[in-house]
């Protein structure tokens, strides 16, 4: 057999192990008193714009500017500018403009983060009961 017919299959499993480390891979939580515990931030805010992060080299980080609605967890503010990524390899999120989000975020390099992993996986009045504890 020759070296060049070895080379396509394992080019092609190369190519498919790659595709598979690549792509993004969220654990879930037992229940929504362990994520807000894990959270630094929780809010129901409203979408107000998305750009280009600042100063980030990868095109696919964002920020995004939330006017508040109410905070379950952290900080109260008016709004925040939460960064993210928008690929679903990096467990990116979009948010539309407009659009009203219960929005779980972390620090990350000294500013607030959020991404698909973060998004809420229980009713928001879990997360309201688990806070008032």
């Amino acid at each position: 057999m020759s070296l060049r017919l070895l080379a396509v299959p394992t080019a092609l499993i190369a190519a498919a192990a790659a595709g598979t480390a690549l792509a993004c891979s969220c654990i879930g939580y037992p229940d929504a008193a362990t994520q807000l515990a894990e959270a630094r931030l929780m809010v129901v805010a409203r979408a107000e714009w998305t750009k280009p992060e600042r100063g980030a080299t990868d095109p696919g980080q964002k920020v995004t500017r939330f006017r508040v609605v109410r905070t379950i967890k952290g900080e109260g503010r008016r709004a925040w500018q939460i960064a993210h990524h928008v690929e679903g390899a990096t467990c990116g999120v979009v948010f539309q403009p407009g659009k009203e989000y219960v929005v779980i975020a972390g620090a990350w390099q000294g500013r607030m983060s959020t991404g698909l992993c973060q998004q809420a996986q229980f009713p928001l009045a879990d997360y309201e009961a688990a806070a008032s504890l």
